[in-house]
């Protein structure tokens, strides 16, 4: 099925859509549901998502829904805690899957201030333990080491101190 076709049978037959989706192996998945974003980035995507979860919650969909509403939906009012929380769930999902936790250090960078430094230095930390060349984890790391921590702040709002997303 081509991304095009998928996107219109969610529109035209969701329940349809839905059983077919559940059907399918997660790479598969995840593969028609990026690319159907990528054609319409629209809150029915991510409320099919959502309902896909209720049916076969894993954490590739919980990704999914993280992606879809921080980055195609993030003007819409409360979207990145949304977003957060999908890849709150991904991580109890899966707790050794590195990917996930450097997903949720983009959290720590917006300024709504939705991840603590404390929390994302902690996440850093792991993600560096299984991979120590990630950038994003070890330049979190070195700025939390540096003891600059009162620069984190302006006027409420965080500093863009690594700038990697």
């Amino acid at each position: 099925m081509q991304a095009n076709d998928f996107k219109k049978l969610i529109q035209e037959d969701f329940d349809e859509a839905i059983e077919i989706a559940i059907k399918m192996d997660n790479v598969e998945l995840i593969e028609m549901l990026n690319k159907s974003v990528d054609l319409d980035n629209s809150v029915s995507m991510l409320f099919f998502v959502e309902e896909l979860i209720e049916k076969k919650e894993t954490a590739e969909l919980h990704a999914a829904a993280m992606g879809i509403v921080t980055f195609s939906l993030s003007e819409e009012s409360g979207a990145y805690q949304v977003g957060l929380r999908h890849i709150r769930k991904a991580i109890a999902l899966e707790p050794n899957n590195l990917h996930y936790k450097e997903d949720l250090l983009y959290f720590y960078e917006l300024p709504e201030m939705l991840v603590s430094l404390n929390e994302a230095t902690a996440v850093a930390r792991e993600v560096i333990q299984g991979n120590p060349n990630n950038k994003t984890a070890g330049a979190l790391i070195k700025y939390a080491d540096s003891g600059e921590k009162g620069d984190t702040e302006t006027n409420g709002k965080k500093s863009k101190f690594f700038g990697l997303f």
